[in-house]
C-alpha cells in the first residue's frame, strides 16, 4: 500500500516535473529572448554612457578650468574690493573732515557781512590810491615806448658808428703796418745819427759873407745834419789858425742845401775877417748863453 502510494507520488512528481520542465523551457526561451534584447539595449546604453562619460569628463575639465579662473578672478576682485574699501574708508574720512571744515566755515561766515563791509571800504581806498598810479603807469609806458624808439635809433646809429669804427681800425692797422714798414726802411737806410752831435766836426767852404761881416752863408743844409740854433767853433784851415777858435757861428737859417750863420762877437780872430771861398773846420759846441750862465754861477761867492 505504501509502495503504491510512493509510486503514485513519484509518478505525480515526475509528471509534475515534466510539466514544470516543459513550462519552464518555454519561459526560459522567452526569457532568453528578453535577455538578449536587454543585453543589446545594455550594450547600446553602455556605448551612450561611455560617450556621455567622455563628454562629462570634458565638460568637467572645462568646468574645473572655469572654476580655477573664477577663483583667480575672485582673488583679484577681492583685492580690488579691498582697495575700493580702503578708498571708500579714506573718502569717508575726507568727507568727515570736509564736513568739520564746512561747519567751521559756516561758523566763520557769520562775521562775513562786517568783513565784506571792511573789504569794500578798503577796496574804495585802494582804488583811490590806485587811480593816480595807473595814470602814472600810462605816462611811464608812453615814456618807455619813446625810450624804446630812441634806443632803436641809438642802436642803428651805434651799428653805423661801429661800422665806421671798424673801417677806421682797418685803416689804422693799414697805416700802422705802413709806418712800421717805412720805419724799418728808414732804420735800415740810416747808418749814422741824423744830426751833428756835440764834438762832431765837419769841413766846408764859406759860400758868401755878409757885407757887414756879421754873418756867412754855408753849403750845409738839413741833409748834412745841421739845424737852426746850433753853435759851432770855427777854425781857419788855409792859412791854419794858431788858435782853436777862429770864430764862433750860430745857425739862424737852415734850408735843404744851405744855411746862414751869424758870427758871434768876442770870439776868435776878430782882426782877421773871414773871406768867401775860405775853407774852415766847424766843431759843434754848446750854447754860449748856457756857458756864460755857468761861468757867472761859478763866479758867485
Amino acid at each position: 500500500m505504501k509502495s503504491q502510494v510512493f509510486r503514485i507520488i513519484a509518478w505525480c512528481l515526475a509528471v509534475g516535473v515534466t510539466v514544470l520542465w516543459v513550462l519552464q523551457r518555454g519561459a526560459v526561451t522567452e526569457r532568453k529572448a528578453e535577455l538578449d534584447e536587454l543585453v543589446t539595449k545594455l550594450q547600446a546604453t553602455k556605448q551612450k554612457t561611455t560617450a556621455v562619460e567622455a563628454e562629462t569628463n570634458a565638460t568637467k575639465a572645462k568646468l574645473l578650468m572655469e572654476i580655477a579662473k573664477l577663483e583667480e578672478e575672485d582673488g583679484v576682485v577681492s583685492e580690488e574690493m579691498n582697495k575700493v574699501k580702503a578708498e571708500v574708508d579714506a573718502l569717508a574720512k575726507a568727507i568727515a573732515d570736509e564736513e568739520a571744515n564746512l561747519a567751521l566755515i559756516v561758523g566763520e561766515n557769520a562775521a562775513l557781512p562786517e568783513q565784506m563791509l571792511q573789504l569794500t571800504t578798503a577796496k574804495g581806498q585802494a582804488e583811490a590810491v590806485l587811480a593816480p598810479l595807473q595814470q602814472e603807469e600810462a605816462v611811464i609806458k608812453a615814456d618807455h615806448a619813446e625810450m624804446e624808439k630812441q634806443l632803436a635809433e641809438i642802436r642803428s646809429s651805434t651799428s653805423e658808428l661801429q661800422n665806421q669804427l671798424n673801417a677806421l681800425r682797418e685803416e689804422r692797422e693799414t697805416l700802422r703796418r705802413q709806418y712800421e714798414e717805412r720805419s724799418a726802411e728808414l732804420r735800415e737806410a740810416i747808418d749814422e745819427p741824423p744830426w751833428i752831435y756835440y764834438g762832431d766836426k765837419v769841413r766846408t767852404k764859406v759860400m758868401n759873407v755878409r757885407p757887414s761881416m756879421t754873418g756867412v752863408f754855408l753849403p750845409l743844409g738839413v741833409g748834412e745834419g745841421v739845424k737852426q740854433g746850433m753853435e759851432f767853433l770855427v777854425r781857419r784851415l788855409d792859412p791854419p789858425s794858431q788858435t782853436k777858435r777862429s770864430w764862433r757861428f750860430k745857425l739862424k737859417i737852415v734850408q735843404s742845401d744851405y744855411s746862414f750863420a751869424v758870427i758871434m762877437p768876442e770870439f776868435g780872430d776878430q782882426d782877421i775877417p773871414i773871406q768867401a771861398g775860405e775853407e774852415v773846420e766847424m766843431e759843434r759846441s754848446g750854447n754860449i748863453a748856457l756857458e756864460k750862465s755857468e761861468e757867472d754861477t761859478a763866479r758867485r761867492p
